[in-house]
């Protein structure tokens, strides 16, 4: 089953399953994904824009990004 993300940043993205945390939450939500890592090396950072269905991203980074 492949997850869809929504088109908008990744922070957004990962504020779907919780739209009030902080930055810090955000933070430590994409560690304990195991997403930290790679987002931060995209030019944009969290702030990355995620084209329709995540496209440009591997099956394993769209899973990372919307658990």
């Amino acid at each position: 089953q492949e997850l869809v993300l929504i088109h908008t940043t990744i922070r957004k993205n990962i504020l779907f399953g919780r739209n009030s945390a902080t930055d810090e939450e955000i933070y430590e939500a994409a560690k304990i994904a195991n997403a930290h890592h790679f987002i931060m090396t995209l030019s944009g950072k969290c702030e990355t824009q995620v084209d329709e269905r995540g496209a440009a991203l591997s099956g394993g980074q769209k899973q990372r990004i919307g658990k």
